[in-house]
C-alpha cells in the first residue's frame, strides 16, 4: 500500500508522491463513497480526476486493511498473550496453511513499512471463530497459564525476539540504515564535519567500552585462581569502570549546563 494513515486522523500521506492529503469521513463509513480525500493546499504534485479516483480506491483498500490488522492485533494480544508464535501455530493447525510467527508479525506491522504484509480476511476470520468457540476455552486457558509460568521464570531473550520482535527489529535496522545513507548522500561542506565527528565519537566510545571490558577480563584472569573468583573480579572491574564513566559524564553535564559546582565563579555549592 502507498498510504500511511491512522484512523481517524484527518491527514494521510501518499508515499509515492510524498503528498499529504486531507481526509473527510462521513458519519457512517461503509463504502468508498463515505469519505473524500484531497491534496493539501500548496501541494507540488498535481493529480488528474482519474488519479484521484485511483488514489481514493487505494486509500479505501488501505483503510480496510488497517481494520483487519487492528482486529488481528486485538486477538493476538488478547487471546494469545501477544505470542505471535502461538497464534501462528494455532492458525496453521486450523487452516492447514503454512503460517509462521514472522508471518503474523508481518501482518501486524503498520502500513508503509518494508516488512508490512496484507493480513488475509481468512486468517482473521479463522482466529475469530476459534477464540469464540467455547470448545477452545480450555486450550487457550492452558496456553495463557503456560506463558504466565514462562514469563515468571528466566526466558532467553532470543526466544522473546523469535516469538514477538524479529520482524520489527529487522525493519528498524533497515529503515535506520536507509536514513543514515540518505543523510550521508545529502551531506555538504557545512554538514559533513558534524556527521564525521558524530560517527567518530560513537565509534571511539564503543571501542573504549570494549577496551575497558577486555582489560577487566585480562586483570581478572591474572588475579584469580578459581572460576568464581574470576567472575567476581571481572564483574567488579567492569562495574568500577562504568561507575567512573558515569562520574565523568555527570561532571561534564554540570560543566556544560553550568550547574552544581559550575553554577558560579568560585565553584562553591549553594546551600
Amino acid at each position: 500500500m502507498a498510504w500511511q494513515y491512522i484512523f481517524p486522523s484527518s491527514k494521510a500521506l501518499e508515499t509515492v508522491t510524498n503528498t499529504t492529503f486531507d481526509v473527510k469521513f462521513g458519519r457512517n463509513i461503509q463504502t468508498a463513497d463515505d469519505f473524500e480525500i484531497s491534496p493539501q493546499a500548496g501541494s507540488k504534485a498535481k493529480f488528474s480526476p482519474q488519479d484521484l479516483e485511483r488514489l481514493k480506491a487505494e486509500f479505501w483498500a488501505a483503510h480496510l486493511q488497517n481494520h483487519v490488522r487492528d482486529a488481528m492485533r486485538r486477538i493476538v494480544d488478547g487471546s494469545f498473550e501477544g505470542d505471535r508464535h502461538w497464534a501462528a501455530y494455532t492458525l496453521s493447525n486450523i487452516t492447514k496453511k503454512s503460517v509462521s510467527n514472522r508471518t503474523v508479525q508481518a501482518w501486524l506491522m503498520e502500513q508503509g513499512k518494508p516488512s508490512s504484509r496484507t493480513c488475509p480476511e481468512w486468517a482473521l476470520q479463522a482466529l475469530k471463530t476459534f477464540v469464540s468457540d467455547p470448545k477452545n476455552e480450555e486450550y487457550l486457558k492452558q496456553g495463557r497459564e503456560a506463558r504466565a509460568r514462562d514469563s515468571s521464570s528466566t526466558r532467553a531473550w532470543s526466544a522473546e525476539v523469535d516469538s514477538k520482535h524479529s520482524v520489527n527489529f529487522a525493519t528498524n535496522e533497515i529503515l535506520g540504515e536507509e536514513r543514515r545513507l540518505q543523510e550521508w548522500r545529502g551531506a555538504n561542506f557545512d554538514t559533513l564535519p558534524a556527521m564525521i565527528h558524530r560517527f567518530e565519537d560513537q565509534t571511539e566510545k564503543y571501542l573504549n567500552h570494549l577496551h575497558d571490558t577486555l582489560l577487566a577480563i585480562e586483570a581478572a584472569l591474572k588475579k584469580s585462581t578459581t572460576f568464581d573468583e574470576f567472575k567476581f573480579e571481572a564483574l567488579e572491574a567492569i562495574r568500577d569502570k562504568q561507575t567512573a564513566k558515569w562520574l565523568v559524564k555527570d561532571a561534564r553535564r554540570a560543566i556544560e549546563t553550568g550547574t552544581s559546582e559550575f553554577a558560579n565563579d568560585d565553584g562553591v555549592l549553594e546551600n
